[in-house]
Formats: structure tokens, C-alpha cells, sequence
């Protein structure tokens, strides 16, 4: 019983320093990445506007032969 309780505490402290680390490099990364790319990662930058798609237009030719079958 005392085994399984120790390995638990084991397994929580573990755990707990596991998470703590994940913060930190979270925390690193967006430090960096506002350091290198301050007009993207900033706190106050707006979301990126989307382009708005182009669009194709179609141009139908009619070819003579279809001119000369209507007339």
C-alpha cells in the first residue's frame, strides 16, 4: 500500500514539473516570436485582414460556324 502511494507522488511531481516545463517553452516561443516578428505577434495586432479572391471572368467566343448555322 505504501509502495503504491509513494510511486503516485512520484508519478503527480513528475507530472507537475512536466507541465511547468511545457509552460515555460510556450512562454519562450511567444517571447521570441514577438521579439523576431513584432508587427505580427504583438498583443494589440489586429488578426490578418483576408484577401478577398479573385475572381475569373468568362468570356464566351462563338466561333463562325455557329454564327453562319444561325442565319
Amino acid at each position: 500500500m505504501l509502495k503504491i502511494l509513494v510511486t503516485g507522488a512520484v508519478y503527480m511531481v513528475c507530472l507537475f514539473i512536466l507541465v511547468l516545463v511545457s509552460c515555460l517553452m510556450i512562454w519562450v516561443i511567444t517571447r521570441l516570436l514577438r521579439w523576431l516578428f513584432p508587427q505580427r505577434f504583438s498583443p494589440k495586432a489586429r488578426p490578418a485582414a483576408k484577401k478577398p479572391k479573385k475572381v475569373k471572368k468568362v468570356i464566351r467566343v462563338e466561333d463562325d460556324e455557329d454564327a453562319e448555322e444561325d442565319a
